[in-house]
């Protein structure tokens, strides 16, 4: 709900016209911009309270209430992160066309060494696991785990990694505020 829609929408937006459009109105831009990010955080936050309220019901999913607060703060940070990735994403796009195949070409390698889809396994290059732990999605799935895991004793906060993540979306901000084209 964030990455990838949207650097994707935003690229598609400004080659359509429509970003030159909005940019016309006297609507701020940054208003705008705001609202996308807005938008996919709680598209983003309401996908998640929807697959963890079919957990509790349907799979015997037990939420401690201790935890909710770190799983929610994680998910908004992630998600703001993300979303500003999404929005450097559409900035350094060429086109429209080819925001998708870019947008798919950096998240599966990321969520491949990040643990995400298949663990590494015992042994994995070296590259692999630094990959993994420089890169944002491997810190925010521990992090969000963290937050649910029923083996993990002591606090489910990870101040160090919401820190981490928290500094790729600033670095999201950062490309994109230089880099973002309206037209």
């Amino acid at each position: 709900a964030t990455y990838t829609n949207i650097g994707i929408s935003t690229a598609i937006a400004r080659d359509e016209g429509i970003l030159r459009r909005i940019r016309s109105t006297p609507l701020p831009r940054w208003c705008y911009l705001g609202g996308v990010v807005g938008s996919g955080v709680c598209i983003a936050v309401f996908g998640v309270a929807l697959m963890l309220a079919v957990g509790e019901a349907v799979y015997g999913v037990d939420v401690e209430p201790d935890r909710i607060a770190p799983a929610v703060v994680t998910m908004v940070v992630g998600s703001a992160s993300f979303a500003m990735l999404g929005l450097a994403l559409a900035a350094v796009t060429p086109s429209g066309q080819s925001s998708p195949a870019l947008a798919q070409a950096t998240m599966l390698p990321m969520a491949f060494v990040s643990d995400v889809f298949v663990p590494l396994g015992d042994d994995p290059a070296r590259w692999l696991v630094v990959a993994g732990d420089v890169l944002p999605l491997k810190a925010f799935v521990k992090a969000f785990f963290t937050a649910f895991d029923p083996y993990h004793t002591g606090s489910a906060w990870e101040p160090w990694l919401l820190l981490r993540i928290g500094l790729w979306g600033v670095l999201g901000a950062v490309v994109a505020a230089r880099r973002f084209r309206w037209e």
